[in-house]
């Protein structure tokens, strides 16, 4: 039922014709966050991501133009669309770092990422991992000397720690992470605006 529910509404929708306009309120809220938004060469440190902010409020007025018909015929953009289109693209940009996290001119970006990744998940639980164990797992990516300039760019970022272990005469190098943030992986839960409730229609 939900199917052919959803099926009945995006025909509905696709048949309304005009142009979007703001409500009164709607626009007082979307002039006030437009205002109030960094300029785009500095709201990411990433320098990849200044064409998507320089197009973020195009993107924005999209999104609430979706979430309004989504809702009701017509065709206005209230302070309840942008609010919702605001908080979903706060939630968006926590992941977008991850994103691009393996694309460069570097052919060894993805070998970071792999390598952080395998130490992140070995210091869960106060945990690490051994040189031999990481080289074992990359050897046919990157090899000795790959492992080990992806490894210096990691503690050189702050974001992997070396440690050393005399073992019977044999000095043993292990890794462990020290900024879980590196990638910055976590992210929270879908905004509560965007799901809608059980009652909407």
């Amino acid at each position: 039922m939900l199917e052919v529910n959803l099926v009945k509404d995006l025909q509905h929708i696709s048949t309304l014709k005009g142009s979007f306009k703001f409500t009164a309120p709607g626009f007082e809220v979307y002039r006030n966050h437009y205002l109030s938004r960094p300029d785009p060469e500095e709201e990411f440190e990433d320098e990849r991501l200044r064409g998507y902010a320089s197009r973020k409020d195009i993107h924005l007025l999209k999104l609430a133009m979706a979430l309004s018909v989504a809702d009701r015929d017509d065709l206005t953009i209230s302070e309840k669309e942008i609010d919702a289109a605001i908080e979903a693209f706060r939630w968006l940009d926590e992941g977008l770092t991850q994103v691009f996290a393996g694309q460069g001119s570097s052919a060894q970006s993805m070998d970071t990422i792999r390598v952080y990744e395998q130490v992140q998940k070995a210091s869960r639980g106060g945990g690490k991992i051994s040189f031999a164990d990481l080289l074992k797992r990359n050897y046919n990516f990157c090899g000795r000397d790959g492992l080990v300039a992806v490894l210096c760019t990691l503690i050189d970022s702050h974001a992997v720690k070396e440690e050393s272990k005399n073992i019977g005469g044999q000095l043993i190098r292990y890794y462990r992470t020290t900024n879980d943030d590196f990638l910055k992986t976590t992210r929270a839960n879908m905004p509560q605006k965007l799901k809608g409730t059980p009652d909407e229609d």
